[in-house]
């Protein structure tokens, strides 16, 4: 392994981990982020994300 790379072991198989989420992955979160609380208005529930660059 590679120092100061993240790296993910998943179902035995090895994938490198980009450093931050890529400007894409940020929009469809937004966008889901904003259906989801749409949908839950009215509902009893509420939507949080963690957004801490620090995680990746």
């Amino acid at each position: 392994m590679v120092e100061g790379k993240r790296f993910e072991l998943i179902d035995g198989e090895l994938f490198n981990m980009f450093p931050v989420p890529s400007h894409r992955h940020q929009q469809v979160l937004r966008e889901l982020s904003t259906a989801f609380s749409v949908f839950l208005q009215a509902k009893k529930c509420e939507v949080f994300l963690h957004l801490s660059m620090y995680d990746y």
